[in-house]
This record gives structure tokens, C-alpha cells and sequence, in this order.
């Protein structure tokens, strides 16, 4: 069985140790803390947003006056925060989104 580094390394671990979905999560928090790009209340679109540590990370962030939209050609296991928005589909879809 091949030995897989991004499973084993730092960054997975602590993802694991907090129960996110992705390692790629403390890279968001690097650029969260250096340039603040998301505040309270803002709302917030995450294109290819499968697994969801991304919209975990920022429904935190934007709070319940906020909202975060993640759109994914994947199933995102949905989240217990009512500030995230999940949708599948494929983005160029002019019809993504709207309902019959």
C-alpha cells in the first residue's frame, strides 16, 4: 500500500484533530489572517466548493447575518449551519439554481 503524504502530514492531521473535511482549510486561515478577506455579515460565493471546509471556515466568519453559497458538480455532505448554501450542479448551467 502506497504511503499517501498528504494524509500523514501536519496539516491533515490537525484537520482530522478538528473534524475538517480538508487539510486545505489552514491555507484559507493564512489569508484570512494576513488580508481579512471575509467579515462579519458579508456573503460569500465558493465555486468548486467540495468537500466544504472552505464554507465551514467562512459561515464562521460572515456569522448568521452573513451567507456563504457553495456550488460544486459533487454532493457536499450538507452542514448544520443555516448560513451556508449548498448547490450542485455545473456553474455554466444557465438554469443552475433556478427552480420549475
Amino acid at each position: 500500500m502506497e504511503n499517501n503524504p498528504y494524509t500523514n502530514d501536519f496539516y491533515a492531521q490537525e484537520a482530522k484533530r478538528h473534524g475538517l473535511r480538508a487539510r486545505s482549510v489552514f491555507k484559507l486561515l493564512e489569508i484570512q489572517k494576513k488580508y481579512k478577506i471575509a467579515k462579519k455579515g458579508d456573503a460569500i460565493l465558493d465555486l468548486g466548493a467540495a468537500p466544504g471546509s472552505f464554507l465551514e471556515f467562512l459561515s464562521k466568519i460572515v456569522g448568521p447575518q452573513g451567507s456563504v453559497v457553495g456550488v460544486d458538480l459533487k454532493t457536499i455532505k450538507p452542514f448544520k449551519r443555516s448560513n451556508i448554501v449548498l448547490v450542485q450542479g455545473d456553474i455554466m448551467d444557465p438554469k443552475l439554481g433556478l427552480q420549475d
